[in-house]
C-alpha cells in the first residue's frame, strides 16, 4: 500500500469518514507475498482506528437514546415502546463492535507471536545445523 494511499485514509478517517478510509486502503492492498511487516501493521492500526471511531459513535448513540428513553419514561410518552427497541439495537450494535475491537487486538497478537516463533524456529533450525557441520 502506498505511503499516501495510507495518509489519505488516514484523513478520511480522522474526518469520521470510517467507511471512506476502509474502501480506500482496501482498493490499494493487493494480498501477495510481497505485503510487508510495515503495511500489516499500518492495515492493524486502521483497522483498530476505525473499530475506534465506530465504538465512540455507537457509546454516544447509546447515551442519547438513553436519555431521550428516560425523559420519555418520565413523561410516560406513548413513543416509550419505540425508543426501547432504538436502545437495545444501539446497545447490540455497541457490544459487537466492542467483541470484533477485541478480536482483532487478538487476532493481530496472534500473528505477531506467530512471526517470532517462526523466526524462533529458524534460529534453532541455523544452530543444530551449525552444531552438526562442527562435530563433522
Amino acid at each position: 500500500m502506498r505511503k499516501k494511499t495510507f495518509l489519505n485514509a488516514k484523513k478520511s478517517l480522522q474526518a469520521g469518514k470510517a467507511t471512506g478510509a476502509i474502501n480506500r486502503c482496501l482498493a490499494h492492498v493487493e494480498v501477495d507475498a510481497d505485503l510487508g511487516e510495515s503495511t500489516m501493521k499500518q492495515i492493524h492500526a486502521l483497522v483498530d482506528a476505525v473499530n475506534g471511531q465506530l465504538l465512540k459513535y455507537a457509546q454516544q448513540l447509546f447515551l442519547l437514546l438513553h436519555q431521550l428513553h428516560r425523559q420519555l419514561h418520565h413523561q410516560h410518552h406513548p413513543l416509550l415502546r419505540a425508543y426501547s427497541h432504538q436502545i437495545t439495537t444501539a446497545r447490540h450494535l455497541h457490544t459487537m463492535i466492542s467483541i470484533q475491537r477485541s478480536a482483532n487486538t487478538v487476532r493481530s497478537t496472534t500473528v505477531h507471536s506467530a512471526q517470532g516463533q517462526q523466526t524462533a524456529n529458524h534460529a534453532k533450525r541455523h544452530s543444530f545445523q551449525a552444531r552438526s557441520k562442527s562435530t563433522t
